[in-house]
C-alpha cells in the first residue's frame, strides 16, 4: 500500500511580479486601415424547383392547398449525346481497369520472388523446431 511522504518542502514563495515603469508615453498617430473579414468561398446554389401553390377557399378561409410542380424551360441533351457521352466514359473505364490488371500484375511478379523465399525458410526452420520437439519429447 502505498504512505505518505513526511519530507517537508523547501520550497519558497516566489516574490510579487514587479510592475514596469510608469513613465509618460507619448502616442504616435496610427494610419488607419480598413480591413474586411475573409469570407469562405461559398458553393453554387442549386436553383429552386419552380412550384405553384394553389388555394381552395370556402366561406373565405382556406382550406386545401395543393403544391403544384412547373416544368422549367432547359434545354435537353438529346439522346444521341448521352450515348455517346457513355460510350467515351465506357473507353476511359476500360482503359483505367486495364492499367490496373497491368501493375497487379507486375506486383505480383516483383513479389514472387520474395515469396518463395521467405516460405522455404520457413519451412526450414519449421523442421530445425520440429526435430528440436521431437528429442526433447523421446528422452522424456
Amino acid at each position: 500500500m502505498p504512505t505518505k511522504s513526511t519530507a517537508v518542502s523547501t520550497t519558497k514563495a516566489r516574490p510579487a511580479r514587479r510592475r514596469r515603469s510608469t513613465a509618460k508615453t507619448t502616442t504616435k498617430p496610427v494610419a488607419k486601415v480598413s480591413t474586411t473579414k475573409a469570407t469562405k468561398p461559398t458553393a453554387p446554389k442549386l436553383m429552386e424547383q419552380p412550384k405553384v401553390i394553389t388555394t381552395s377557399f370556402k366561406n373565405g378561409e382556406a382550406y386545401n392547398k395543393q403544391v403544384e410542380w412547373v416544368k422549367p424551360e432547359v434545354d435537353l441533351i438529346s439522346f444521341d449525346s448521352y450515348r455517346k457521352d457513355f460510350h467515351n466514359r465506357m473507353l476511359v473505364h476500360n482503359y483505367e481497369c486495364h492499367m490496373l490488371v497491368e501493375d497487379l500484375k507486375k506486383a505480383y511478379h516483383a513479389s514472387t520472388p520474395f515469396i518463395k523465399k521467405s516460405l522455404d525458410f520457413l519451412q526450414v526452420q519449421y523442421k530445425v523446431v520440429e526435430k528440436q520437439f521431437s528429442t526433447v519429447s523421446t528422452t522424456n
